[in-house]
């Protein structure tokens, strides 16, 4: 079958052919859900014309790669590595990555000599027991064997740094691109307000903690809240829910049955008869709402949902995007998407602002995006302030929203405890590394990023690290306390005698590191 591929979709190919050719063999490739990564890999596997390897971490995905391979190179033999197939001979093989870490499966695969290898789903890519598989089959850096990883999200939140993996991003399609090309719908973002706070839940891995998160989220006040909102804003749409366990998602499915709406709950442990089921239920239309925890995030798509209730905070960007993504497909007489999003009064999660989209929701209204958060901290200084200074002020703008970045040329940086700082670096070819130094020591987290890319992962880097960036922290405790002798004396010095005794230390220190002082304002 013949799929003529997007103009981006081109590119992209094109692109992993020219890094290849510049000796860049373990490459990154981030494409929005929807962006069609599966016919893009498919397509490469047809021009290789060599033994291929694909890799995934779930069935769903395995079995969605085998298809879309199977239809775009019908000349060549496609096999499984799972735990009941074992087709290792085959011209192109997808496994999950559980099999093949097996050590019978993984030394039947040695033996295959696979020149090209697909990661699916490659923000995985940095764990361990994927490193040891990639090892194992001896794709790096050194060899003339080609990896790429294709993702739509490529950064992760444990701080492993997917730049120990992949030496380049060779080609990005964000999800904004995708909708100003028509290739997926608009979301409409509407935040349901709620007394909740998160604050006290714990957090591991730069998230909330799952149990610690379900005791706030499943209640049965909370759970009345959601459903109130889906017959509020979105009773005629066909519906996906992601809750936080599958405690969760079962009393979701009921609450929404007890107010007389069509629902069922998918999840991990379900049987995989019953789970198809309720999968094609929903695609039928027979169930108007599913609810699921986990097993819907990646590999599954259903074109014509158009609502996706996010019943499950997050502080992980990677994890907002893929639940936002399940909903933006194209399908007929499908105009938009309805994203409606629980979270609290806690600063630190995630929301439609998260996608990066130009849009008129009501998220971003609020936010207010062409109003820089050093702005509003102008907005804060005491009226005492000299009026120079603070006009001064007002011109910064300051990167991000947690921690005080510095810029220094064209680097930008964090510091963190002792003699740790981490760096946004901008390199000749105009892409930019994230390098965390420790001492005479350094970990480089990412590579060959657009700034964009670069900061949202140097960004989750430090929220996944926040203990040792307290210096940083723009809400450390630190900050409140009155300004300190030596910031004082140091504003003295530079003539600044007005309202300064009134700001707080945190005040002064992000007046300090914003560069304005140097500036000679005074």
């Amino acid at each position: 079958m013949t799929i003529n591929l997007r103009d981006y979709q081109k590119d992209c190919l094109q692109s992993i052919h020219e890094n290849y050719e510049q000796g860049i063999n373990t490459q990154l490739i981030q494409m929005a859900t929807g962006a069609g990564k599966t016919v893009v890999f498919a397509h490469l596997i047809q021009e290789a014309k060599c033994r291929s390897l694909v890799i995934a971490h779930t069935l769903e995905l395995v079995y969605q790669a085998k298809n879309k391979i199977n239809m775009i190179c019908p000349n060549l033999e496609v096999g499984l590595v799972n735990a009941e197939i074992k087709e290792f001979h085959k011209t192109v093989v997808v496994s999950t990555i559980q099999s093949a870490r097996q050590p019978e499966n993984l030394k039947q695969l040695q033996a295959q000599g696979f020149q090209l290898l697909i990661y699916d789903e490659s923000h995985r890519a940095a764990s361990t027991s994927s490193r040891y598989v990639l090892d194992a089959l001896d794709f790096g850096k050194e060899t003339k064997r080609l990896l790429t990883g294709f993702t739509a999200t490529g950064y992760r939140n444990d701080g492993k740094g997917l730049g120990e993996v992949f030496q380049k991003v060779v080609f990005n399609k964000s999800i904004k691109d995708l909708i100003d090309l028509g290739y997926l719908c608009r979301p409409i973002g509407i935040k349901i307000k709620t007394d909740l706070d998160l604050e006290k839940v714990k957090t591991e891995n730069g998230d909330f903690c799952t149990e610690s998160l379900a005791t706030y989220m499943n209640t049965p006040e909370m759970n009345d809240v959601v459903v109130d909102s889906f017959i509020e804003h979105a009773s005629d749409r066909k519906t996906v829910v992601f809750a936080v366990t599958v405690d969760h998602a079962k009393a979701l499915e009921n609450e929404f049955k007890r107010r007389g709406i069509d629902a069922k709950s998918v999840y991990g442990s379900m049987p995989q008869d019953e789970r198809k089921r309720a999968l094609d239920e929903f695609q039928s239309g027979k169930i108007q709402v599913l609810t699921n925890c986990q097993i819907l995030i990646e590999g599954w798509d259903c074109p014509d949902i158009s609502a996706v209730i996010v019943a499950r905070p997050t502080q992980s960007k990677g994890l907002y995007t893929q639940i936002c993504g399940r909903g933006l497909r194209l399908a007929p007489n499908k105009k938009d998407c309805i994203i409606l999003d629980f979270g609290s009064k806690s600063h630190s999660l995630c929301g439609l602002a998260s996608l990066e989209l130009d849009e008129d929701t009501e998220e971003i209204k609020q936010k207010e995006r062409n109003e820089s958060k050093l702005s509003e901290f102008a907005k804060s200084l005491p009226p005492s302030i000299n009026k120079k200074l603070k006009a001064s002020i007002i011109q910064f703008d300051l990167l991000g929203d947690d921690f005080t970045w510095i810029k220094d040329g064209t680097t930008h940086y964090l510091k963190a405890s002792g003699d740790k700082v981490l760096k946004i670096f901008s390199c000749k070819d105009g892409s930019h590394s994230v390098i965390f130094f420790k001492g005479n020591d350094y970990q480089t987290v990412a590579t060959g990023m657009s700034f964009d890319y670069a900061f949202s992962i140097a960004d989750e880097f430090a929220k996944s690290n926040r203990q040792l960036f307290t210096i940083s922290d723009l809400d450390a405790p630190w900050r409140k306390l009155p300004i300190s002798n030596k910031q004082l004396g140091l504003f003295k010095s530079y003539g600044f005698r007005a309202g300064i005794e009134d700001l707080s230390r945190g005040q002064a220190a992000l007046i300090i590191s914003s560069g304005v002082l140097n500036k000679k304002t005074g």
